[in-house]
């Protein structure tokens, strides 16, 4: 009869609601607007094996994973300084929505995208991936050819190469950088298995994160040829 109210499941969350109208099928509007959203693709599906190491090391330094305002939903967002970069992602990240631009509290700018496939996300926690990520990142499981690819975007998003200046010369030095103590501690005792090269653990007290250093230049030629040779996706240093 009309008037009867109905408990339903909601077509877009699973969610149980009442309602007095047979055609309902979401639980709310703003619900039901998503039916409509833009549909992201999972980037994994279509980049590479390699690529989607490359991503993947990306997310885990420059990536965030948030919940929306429903504290249902979730996105993954990537902020970079580097736009030939960001716009190389773009079309596997999201490529139905915009390139956000933004001014940075250094008067820099960043740009960033956003990623709401659900998927993607899935097998993004499962790979180590939380809110509030970097005091608790742990190295992930993932294939040993695919290995250099993962550090690589990793380096991408939180490493730095740099000039120590120095009396009666100047130097190079390479870094990463982490809020997590174990990650740092395994991603050495992994580039040492790959081409037995130690960094140096530095507790830095000034900074957001720890840091693991190299500073002899032969070190570092081994280590950028090892990182950057034959491979597509990469910042420009």
């Amino acid at each position: 009869n009309i008037g009867d109210i109905m408990i339903k499941n909601c077509k877009f969350c699973n969610k149980e609601f009442k309602t007095d109208r047979r055609i309902q099928q979401s639980c709310s509007i703003s619900c039901g607007k998503r039916s409509h959203a833009i549909k992201d693709p999972n980037p994994f599906d279509i980049m590479t094996k390699e690529e989607g190491a490359y991503l993947l090391g990306l997310i885990y330094a420059d990536g965030c994973l948030s919940l929306e305002s429903n504290g249902i939903d979730a996105r993954v967002t990537i902020a970079l300084k580097d736009k030939d970069l960001i716009e190389a992602l773009h079309p596997y990240f999201c490529p139905d929505r915009k390139l956000y631009k933004q001014t940075t509290h250094y008067n820099t700018m960043s740009y960033s995208i956003i990623n709401k496939n659900t998927e993607f996300i899935k097998e993004l926690r499962k790979l180590g991936i939380t809110e509030r990520k970097s005091l608790t990142l742990t190295y992930p499981e993932i294939p040993q050819e695919l290995e250099s690819n993962f550090i690589r975007g990793y380096f991408d998003g939180d490493g730095s190469v740099h000039i120590y200046k120095k009396v009666p010369r100047n130097y190079l030095g390479c870094s990463f950088t982490s809020g997590s103590e174990i990650f740092l501690k395994t991603l050495t005792s992994k580039i040492k298995n790959f081409i037995n090269i130690e960094f140096s653990y530095q507790t830095e007290s000034r900074h957001s994160g720890d840091q693991i250093r190299l500073r002899r230049t032969n070190d570092i030629k081994v280590f950028a040829k090892w990182l950057y040779e034959k491979n597509n996706f990469f910042l420009k240093r």
